[in-house]
Parts: structure tokens; sequence; C-alpha cells
């Protein structure tokens, strides 16, 4: 009885398809994807099984069927469908914690950008780009390496821009750049931590990734993304920051001057999943009158 009735439930939750393969309209690939989803949900065999009779078309027998379910099932679990066990969850006493040895914060430009994922954002040519090459050139300083990635500079203005910040020429490998305007298009998204990750494995002591701007690897959409979107799209990138143990840091814009601006967090461009997501958050704005 228990088997019927959770039969007849997923029946109905899939009706469309089920009408569908019925039809004889792609009944292979829609069988495929009730399989997949009833795995997935964590149905035994027997019970997937169990649908063979109903999913029989003319001219076909419930053994060939029951045949063709069986490896669909079976691909689905080699394909990792099936439900994930739950995990344990670690708790920590309070005497635990209150004792427990943490290392202090992990300054890449003391006070300014420590170790994880950090913002700096400001309005269209108030010096943000400017400000992230100081942050560079003091990290170089400390004995960091830097990867800046200058989306919207050319090389000219990139070599303009290093030239005046820093002085004095640095030395090899300890700064690299990506010139936007005069480069192929940069990888976005699960991509760009990709070549993230090989110029760290290729620079060691790689401290500091600057993106400026966040545009240039985030992933295209047609829509102003909301709250849960821009949470998924920025929790990979910090988890990555910390994984490796760089100070990530991405050059945003800031919304248009109201008359009640709020906190400076408030100010940051786009959904506030974004100032929930970073650790990390510096505005910039000109001061009236300089």
């Amino acid at each position: 009885p228990e088997s019927g009735a959770l039969i007849a439930k997923e029946l109905r939750q899939n009706e469309d398809r089920l009408k569908a393969a019925l039809k004889g309209d792609n009944w292979h690939t829609h069988v495929l994807q009730l399989v997949g989803s009833y795995v997935q949900k964590g149905l035994s065999d027997s019970e997937i099984r169990a649908f063979a009779g109903g999913l029989t078309l003319p001219g076909y027998s419930v053994e060939q069927t029951l045949s063709e379910i069986q490896k669909m099932i079976d691909g689905a679990r080699a394909k990792g469908f099936a439900p994930e066990e739950a995990k344990p969850v670690h708790f920590i006493d309070s005497a635990e914690l209150w004792e427990k040895e943490i290392p202090p914060i992990d300054w890449v430009v003391e006070r300014f950008l420590p170790t994880g994922l950090a913002m700096l954002a400001g309005p269209p040519k108030v010096g943000k780009s400017w400000l992230a090459m100081w942050f560079a050139k003091e990290a170089i300083m400390r004995g960091h390496a830097v990867l800046y990635l200058g989306f919207e500079d050319s090389e000219r203005r990139l070599q303009g821009r290093m030239r005046l910040a820093f002085k004095l020429k640095p030395k090899e490998q300890m700064i690299t750049f990506f010139a936007g305007l005069d480069c192929e298009p940069f990888p976005r998204g699960e991509n760009a931590l990709s070549v993230f990750a090989a110029q760290k494995k290729a620079t060691p002591h790689l401290k500091l990734i600057i993106v400026d701007t966040w545009e240039g690897i985030r992933v295209p959409s047609q829509k102003d993304k909301n709250y849960e979107q821009s949470v998924e799209e920025l929790k990979p990138v910090r988890k990555w920051a910390h994984e490796n143990n760089v100070a990530l840091l991405i050059v945003h814009h800031t919304r248009k001057p109201s008359d009640n601006p709020g906190s400076p967090l408030d100010q940051i461009l786009g959904s506030q999943g974004i100032s929930a997501t970073i650790e990390t958050g510096l505005v910039i704005k000109q001061s009236i009158g300089s």
C-alpha cells in the first residue's frame, strides 16, 4: 500500500512528462528524466521499476521496459544522482572556543586588506583604480606577489598608472597584469577561479588579486541579481580566497547619489547579498571641494 501511494504521488507530480512519454514523444528522454529524479529522491530500484507497466508503449513488452528502466537507474546511480548522506555537524564547546589559539588576522595591506574577499566600491572616476594600484604597491613592498586584472584598461594606461604609483620598477614576477582592452575575453565565473588557481600554482607567493572591475569575471545576466543569486555568485570566490590564503579585491561601483545615502555598505551597487557576503567593504567617495 505504501509503495502504491508513493507511485500515485510521483505520477501526479510528473504528469506532463508521463503524458509526453506515453504519446511516444521522446519516450527515452522523458523516462530518463523521470528515473533520474526518482533516484535523486531516494527511491529504491524496486520502487522505480514498479512504474514499468504504466510506461510501456504499444508494441513493447513490460520486460523490455523493465530492462531499459534498469539501465537508466544504474546510469543515474553511477553518475551520483543518489541523495547525499547528511554530514555530521561540528559543534565547538564554549570552553574549548574560549581557550582555542586562533592566529591573528593575516593583513596583506595593513589596516585595509586581510586575506579573504574584499570589495572597493565608488562612483566613476573617483580614483578606485589608483587606490587599487596603491594597494598593489603596498603588498609588493611586503614581499607579496600581485595579480592585477584591469578589464577597463589598455596596456598604455596600466603602464602609465604603474610608473606614477610605483616610481621604481618592481622586481620581476612581483606583479602581473591583464589589460582587458588589449586582450582576448577573460574566463568568467568558476572558470575565472581556475585561472586564479593556475596563477597561484605558478607564483606561490601570490597574495593579492585585484579584479578591476567586478563585471570582468561575472557571468552575464539579463536582469539584476537578487539576494540569493548574489550570495551564490560570491560564495565560491570567497571560499577560493580563503582556501588559497589570498586577499581577493573586487572593484565595483556605488549607487547614484541620494539625499539619504545610509551607511557606506548601503551605497554598494546591486543586491544587499553583495555586502552580506564580502568580508571587507571599502567605499571611496570624493570630498566636496577637493
